[in-house]
């Protein structure tokens, strides 16, 4: 992935939708994101919790 890349994520809580999380990929392995507990938030794509639902990321330009 390229820095500014969207980044996807499933099941982050319970819903029939399939993909319930998004971001921004900074580089470094890192993701940038809001959520409802932190706010805006940088996080690893290696922290366990978001590998786990971690489904695609894509370019969209």
């Amino acid at each position: 992935m390229q820095r500014g890349d969207l980044v996807f994520f499933i099941r982050s809580y319970k819903t029939s939708k399939y993909i319930t999380h998004s971001g921004i990929y900074l580089g470094n392995n890192e993701f940038i994101h809001a959520s409802s507990s932190q706010g805006v938030t940088t996080t690893s794509l290696s922290n366990s919790w978001w590998s786990e639902r971690f489904i695609f990321g894509t370019r969209i330009f």
